[in-house]
């Protein structure tokens, strides 16, 4: 903790005047949510939704907007299927949910404390329900759900790339790359590890559309 201290202090005492001022009230978020909670999980989950906050304000137009509440939409789901799945978070969970995406985040704390299978049932008549398709489900592996929700969010994007005079176009590329980076990467650890070829192709199989 006092090395987390020290940090926010080197932060506060240097940057201010330097950088943007988005980021200094960045800044000022982090060390707010670190005063309040003495928890870095806390304050984690507080620059997590700082950052998000910053992009919807930053929104060129419904549709870079409707591309934030569909990513964030995902990202509480791969958070809900990680908490449930790993032991590893355990503070400040009630704070875990990413504001600002189509699926309350009530919703999320909600189905939280229920059996999983009803958070894969509120999934099937979502906006999302394409997950299931691509694999979702409740013992799927924490590498795989990861896989499949990269999945969805090329799936989200995938119409845009038809599309004239907007952002839509611009952001399917940035995905594109994102999701070929991922797929090279792939093919190179498993190749170093020493994985079959079956599994790599497999690992290839679950980025790319059917």
């Amino acid at each position: 903790i006092c090395v987390d201290q020290a940090y926010f202090a080197c932060i506060a005492g240097k940057a201010r005047g330097i950088i943007a001022p988005h980021l200094e009230r960045h800044i000022e978020v982090l060390e707010e949510a670190y005063e309040t909670s003495k928890s870095l999980a806390a304050t984690e989950y507080a620059a997590e939704a700082a950052k998000w906050r910053f992009l919807f304000d930053m929104a060129p137009g419904e549709e870079a907007a409707s591309y934030l509440r569909g990513s964030i939409d995902l990202i509480n789901i791969e958070s809900f299927i990680r908490l449930r799945r790993s032991g590893a978070r355990r503070e400040a969970l009630e704070t875990v949910w990413i504001e600002g995406g189509g699926i309350e985040t009530a919703r999320f704390r909600s189905l939280y404390r229920e059996a999983e299978e009803e958070f894969f049932s509120f999934l099937a008549t979502s906006d999302h329900r394409n997950l299931l398709a691509f694999g979702l489900a409740k013992d799927i592996p924490l590498a795989k759900a990861d896989l499949v929700i990269r999945r969805g969010l090329m799936e989200m994007l995938g119409a845009s790339r038809y599309r004239h005079f907007d952002l839509s176009p611009v952001l399917y590329h940035i995905e594109l790359g994102e999701r070929d980076y991922r797929i090279l990467r792939g093919v190179i650890v498993g190749a170093l590890n020493g994985l079959s070829e079956e599994m790599r192709l497999e690992h290839v199989n679950a980025l790319l559309p059917s």
